[in-house]
């Protein structure tokens, strides 16, 4: 059991090459690292950016956008490409019951970070 590569990590997920030590997961204990997830394949654009096929299924993160990024555009904000997306949010108005705010956001791709910039 050797873990060679770390691709990802975060405050609360690691993706690696192989299986961790046993010591070190549990799934029932506070502190110890659970599987999630056998990854087959992983796009890691930023943290909190990231596209994986998983044993699960697809999994898609992407921090500020609440909709779903496909594979070909993590792949395009890896070769740092930019997206324009649409988000669409609901406020409460406590004079005006609620109003529909829409929010047109450029993703721009600059130097492994990822921005959201209101137009």
């Amino acid at each position: 059991m050797q873990v060679d590569n770390i691709y990802y990590s975060d405050t609360d997920s690691l993706v690696v090459d192989g299986p961790l030590p046993e010591v070190l997961c549990d799934p029932a204990k506070l502190g110890k690292l659970k599987l999630e997830y056998s990854v087959k394949e992983g796009i890691f654009v930023a943290p909190k950016i990231s596209y994986l096929d998983s044993d699960k299924g697809e999994v898609f993160k992407c921090k500020g956008y609440s909709g779903k990024l496909n594979k070909d555009q993590y792949l395009s904000l890896l070769k740092g490409l930019g997206l324009d997306l649409t988000v669409t949010r609901w406020s409460r108005d406590l004079k005006e019951v609620t109003s529909l705010l829409v929010f047109l956001l450029k993703c721009v791709f600059i130097s492994s970070t990822v921005w959201f910039d209101n137009i």
